[in-house]
């Protein structure tokens, strides 16, 4: 099955229109349209969906200590049962590093 899937996902990158219609990234995130999209939705069957993207986030610490920050690269595996999208599979990868403190 996952060859099945990277298969779908390499027709479809290649393929002329490669990218879901809006339509579908908005049923798959309730997408928010004043949010920037950082992640893309590919459809690979009717049924079933693709989606590659990242997050980013920091937290702040006390002013002598640099400010934490980390980014995630994510896929994920939809499944539209019974009318509803399902995630059925996700891979993350989360790179931390930290931001030196800004001079005074």
């Amino acid at each position: 099955m996952p060859l099945l899937a990277l298969l779908l996902f390499v027709a479809r990158v290649f393929a002329p229109d490669s990218a879901a219609p809006d339509g579908l990234y908005a049923q798959l995130l309730q997408d928010d349209p004043s949010l920037p999209r950082t992640s893309t939705v590919l459809e690979l069957q009717p049924d079933r969906a693709l989606q590659l993207g990242y997050q980013h986030a920091t937290a702040a610490q006390a002013a002598d200590h640099p400010t934490v920050a980390a980014e995630s690269r994510f896929v994920r595996i939809w499944q539209r049962v019974d009318g509803q999208w399902q995630r059925q599979r996700q891979r993350q990868r989360t790179f931390r590093y930290d931001v030196p403190p800004p001079a005074r």
